[in-house]
């Protein structure tokens, strides 16, 4: 039973969250061949300084599809990702990634699961950090 998560940036309006939500039910049921009481989908309202700091256990990427945003890996410079983008994160890098100051993102975040975890969640980022 495929479960999907979405975190939008706060601010969407509830006719706005079940219209994405029914697009993701019907994608994973065209893909998968699922029914649809087979799927799941929550949405969850993020604020920005909820965002925290991750370390993943496997290989992980993320596929920016629309707006702007930034990724950074612990000891590294804030990057910029566009829609079209994939960025690559090693296994056991802390990093956070987020939408930039001005602008909402979409992305699409794939892990590997490892002996059962698939993130270690760490500190909220900092406003500092945020901050370019």
């Amino acid at each position: 039973m495929p479960h999907v998560i979405i975190k939008l940036l706060a601010g969407r309006s509830e006719p706005q969250k079940a219209r994405i939500a029914e697009a993701v039910c019907q994608a994973i049921i065209a893909t998968t061949g699922n029914g649809i009481d087979a799927v799941s989908v929550s949405i969850e309202d993020v604020q920005k300084d909820a965002w925290a700091e991750v370390v993943l256990p496997g290989r992980t990427s993320s596929a920016s599809r629309t707006g702007v945003g930034w990724i950074q890996r612990e000891g590294g410079a804030v990057e910029e990702m566009r829609a079209g983008d994939v960025v690559w994160t090693p296994p056991g890098v802390k990093h956070w990634h987020g939408a930039a100051a001005t602008t909402g993102m979409t992305h699409i975040a794939l892990t590997e699961q490892v002996d059962g975890q698939v993130a270690t969640w760490m500190e909220q980022v900092s406003d500092e950090q945020y901050r370019r």
